[in-house]
């Protein structure tokens, strides 16, 4: 079981829930959360549908201080460590921080923006091809 955690499920998550389950989904259950979940945008959505993938992570329920994680093998974050520090992950086999910028925190024109979600997504998905090598997992 794969967690991908983050402060807003922001893009970085939702696309890496979507290349892992696309990639590795016949070894890992995959999953996501954060302290404010919010619905996939539409960036996202396209940025995504350019690659041919259609995100469609639903609205999970938050976590908060306290909040007792059930186990994952691996709980992945993605530029959101600060996100883990009041969790109790030490039921959890492996801990991994991906330093991922958010794009949906740059400004810029709309085109501008853009060209920040396809360099995220590409990243996301590099880093997750990376990561399925490392754990000896054969995708096509």
């Amino acid at each position: 079981k794969v967690l991908f955690l983050c402060n807003e499920d922001s893009p970085r998550s939702q696309m890496a829930v979507d290349f892992l389950s696309q990639y590795g989904g016949e070894f890992f259950e995959v999953f996501s959360t954060s302290h404010d979940p919010q619905n996939v945008n539409q960036m996202t959505y396209q940025v995504m549908n350019e690659v041919g993938h259609n995100p469609s992570n639903p609205i999970t329920k938050p976590i908060t201080a306290g909040d007792k994680l059930p186990r994952f093998d691996y709980v992945i974050t993605l530029g959101c460590q600060e996100t883990i520090t009041d969790l109790d992950l030490s039921k959890n086999s492996e801990t991994v921080e991906w330093c991922i910028d958010d794009p949906a925190v740059q400004s810029g024109t709309p085109e501008k923006q853009l060209q920040q979600y396809r360099s995220v997504r590409d990243q996301v998905q590099a880093q997750v091809l990376d990561w399925l090598l490392e754990k000896g997992v054969a995708f096509d």
